[in-house]
């Protein structure tokens, strides 16, 4: 009886646990979107960080004039179906954001254009909105 009992009490007070919805995400403009694809441009593609010279960004998503001038660095954006048509193997990283209730995380994978699956870099972000300038954590990553 009193197994009974506790599952009752247990499911009546399910019933009235209201249920947790998702929160509503950011919604990022355009001038978000360049602050943080920029920031995340400007840490990676430094002296140190990675090697100087050309540097390739699958331009889904991102526009030409997003990605700052970073001296020692031609980071150039190309489209898939550059990525197809390439004669030889090139390395090109994905940038990709995913608003959330309070932060933007971000994404870089890094991959080559001969197998496209696996990548070879993961690194990982957040960024907060504090008043109307937008600052970036590295969560770490790691690669082969």
């Amino acid at each position: 009886m009193w197994l009974r009992f506790s599952s009752l009490i247990l499911f009546v007070t399910a019933l009235c646990i209201p249920v947790a919805t998702a929160a509503p995400a950011i919604n990022l403009t355009d001038r978000d979107r360049a602050a943080i694809i920029g920031s995340v441009a400007r840490d990676l593609f430094r002296t140190g960080r990675n090697y100087e010279g050309k540097h390739f960004i699958l331009a889904d998503g991102i526009r030409p004039n997003w990605i700052p001038i970073i001296p020692g660095y031609d980071v150039t954006l190309v489209t898939r179906n550059e990525i197809e048509s390439v004669r030889a193997p090139i390395y090109y990283y994905v940038f990709s954001l995913r608003p959330l209730k309070h932060s933007v995380r971000v994404t870089v994978h890094l991959y080559d254009s001969e197998t496209k699956t696996f990548p070879h870099v993961m690194l990982f972000y957040s960024y907060y909105c504090v008043g109307s300038k937008w600052r970036g954590l590295s969560r770490g990553g790691g690669g082969d």
